[in-house]
């Protein structure tokens, strides 16, 4: 069993509060992702499970037993950093069974772990080459071997790929989605990219200024955000608001009058969110507006569209010819706008 279990933890350095009463349960098993901009707490949280920080308050516990007061090295925990922590003397093997060696592992053992997961890892070949002469990915992937060798209880990891390349962040984000299907060990992974957020993870826990903001899989983060920063951080590109009021069942904005589907009330400040790719550009739209901005992406084309003082983003097909200073018409999917509270931007 891997269950982590955060209960209203906070950290504080000094002044500063890093993590605000956070609680999350991971389940055994499970692959979840914190995520959030820079400076949001995510590692800070890894590092206090990992027993690397302190809590200021509140309790961690894994498989149902309280850790706060219990070494690092007895928590079950692998991590694997973003720098990949490689003995830089020592060769791929040596660097795979070291942590094995310290628990005073027969020879035997040692060499069998470690040659099971080379194999696994496809790094049979590389066993007897030093950290100088390996490519990142191949660094990460030894990185991985010394933490998958030792059966821990739990994968902690901190950005693992935010120094590769993008081709190779690509492949080796389906590797490691790979390898925990197969070993089915709990993972908690922390990283500020919502691709890798929501192509990896069983849940997303996602965390604004060391608060959690939502915690759900990747289909309710998207679909349904608690409030409009997961909206406009979960998405590219980011969820349209729109400030304005609604009047019966009349949302009102400048240069947008937009009648809403199933709802009927009188609110001064209302936020409606539309994501991109949920608007389309066609002569049956009902609002009216003029291209501003057209950027192709060869798969795909983004336009951005001004209505009143509005700017709009649309995501539309390359097919779709427009200059910029055109007039269009858009029509918003009814199925698919949020609308948030004008005050506290959260979900109404």
């Amino acid at each position: 069993m891997g269950e982590v279990r955060i209960k209203e933890l906070i950290k504080s350095f000094g002044n500063v509060t890093a993590v605000n009463r956070v609680s999350i349960d991971c389940r055994d098993g499970e692959f979840l992702v914190l995520l959030g901009p820079s400076g949001c707490g995510k590692t800070t949280i890894l590092r206090t499970i990992a027993g690397l920080e302190e809590p200021t308050e509140g309790e961690i516990y894994i498989d149902n037993k309280l850790v706060n007061d219990v070494p690092p090295k007895d928590r079950g925990i692998a991590m694997v950093f973003q720098n990949y922590a490689l003995y830089p003397h020592m060769t791929v093997r040596e660097n795979m069974a070291f942590p094995l060696k310290m628990k005073k592992m027969k020879k035997e053992e040692i060499d069998d772990r470690v040659q099971k997961v080379a194999k696994m890892l496809e790094i049979e070949k590389l066993l007897d080459r030093k950290p100088k002469e390996l490519s990142g990915g191949q660094r990460q992937r030894v990185a991985l071997g010394r933490a998958v060798v030792r059966n821990p209880k739990v994968f902690l990891m901190d950005e693992p790929l935010s120094n590769l390349d993008a081709k190779l962040r690509t492949y080796m984000r389906a590797e490691l989605k790979k390898l925990h299907e197969r070993i089915k060990v709990t993972t908690i992974y922390v990283t500020h990219d919502q691709v890798e957020a929501m192509t990896m993870a069983t849940r997303i826990a996602l965390l604004k200024d060391g608060e959690l903001q939502q915690i759900g899989t990747p289909s309710e983060i998207y679909n349904n955000p608690a409030n409009t920063f997961v909206g406009g951080f979960v998405g590219t590109p980011p969820m349209n608001f729109i400030e304005g009021s609604v009047k019966g069942k009349t949302f009102v904005s400048q240069g947008i009058e937009y009648d809403l589907p199933e709802v009927r009330m009188e609110k001064e400040k209302v936020i409606l969110g539309i994501r991109p790719e949920d608007i389309k550009i066609s002569e049956e739209g009902n609002i009216e507006g003029e291209v501003y901005v057209v950027e192709p992406l060869g798969y795909e084309q983004i336009i951005t569209i001004k209505i009143g003082e509005e700017l709009i983003i649309v995501k539309t097909s390359p097919d779709i010819e427009l200059k910029v200073g055109e007039k269009v018409r858009i029509s918003f999917n009814p199925q698919k706008i949020h609308l948030f509270d004008g005050e506290t931007l959260c979900a109404m």
